[in-house]
């Protein structure tokens, strides 16, 4: 099964969009005044696709990453921010964006296979606009 980029990124932001009150993008947009909490998905940037994964080119294997933002990060740190992102790092549950993604592990059939690898990156993110983002990545390997 051939790899379809744009068929990814759709399949794993309906996924993630399936949390309640988590707006998801298949493709970042640096112009977009998005309101936390939102998620992006893209392409891992160390390694995109590992080809000829088996004989006869039968398996591709597309490296992706979903980034969600959980809210703002003001002087004094925003505890809220960091309780929201919590529950989206967590395992399972119904905020959980590993069970999230995992919840068609066929992505509508635009892959074999999925599986969330890790969660990285608890962090904060400047934005261009000057404000300060808690988030996360979680990495994802789909085979296809």
């Amino acid at each position: 099964m051939p790899l379809d980029l744009a068929e990814l990124r759709a399949g794993l932001a309906a996924n993630v969009g399936a949390i309640v009150g988590l707006a998801v993008s298949p493709y970042y947009d640096a112009t977009a005044n998005s309101v936390p909490p939102f998620g992006i998905v893209r392409p891992n940037p160390e390694v995109l696709i590992d080809y000829h994964a088996a004989m006869q080119d039968g398996l591709e294997i597309a490296h992706m990453l979903v980034e969600v933002y959980a809210g703002a990060v003001g002087q004094n740190g925003d505890v809220t921010a960091q309780q929201l992102l919590d529950q989206y790092v967590a395992s399972s549950g119904p905020s959980s964006v590993r069970e999230a993604i995992e919840s068609d592990r066929q992505l509508a059939g635009a892959c074999q296979d999925l599986i969330v690898t890790a969660c990285r990156s608890y962090t904060e993110y400047p934005r261009p606009d000057g404000a300060t983002l808690v988030g996360a990545q979680w990495a994802i390997d789909v085979y296809a």
